[in-house]
């Protein structure tokens, strides 16, 4: 679990349909203040300021 702030730096997946709910698959990668990068799936997050997608 992180705490704090960390900049978005990817963030890769796929949306589908599971057991009738809406699932997402995700992967991130994001940064801290000492630009260290961490990476794995994402589970749940919240956004502070703005977040940016393009859904293709």
């Amino acid at each position: 679990v992180f705490s704090g702030y960390y900049e978005l730096t990817s963030l890769l997946g796929n949306i589908t349909i599971k057991d009738g709910n809406i699932f997402s698959h995700t992967h991130i990668t994001f940064s801290d203040t000492n630009y260290r990068v961490f990476g794995g799936h994402l589970f749940d997050a919240k956004i502070t300021a703005a977040g940016e997608f393009v859904m293709i």
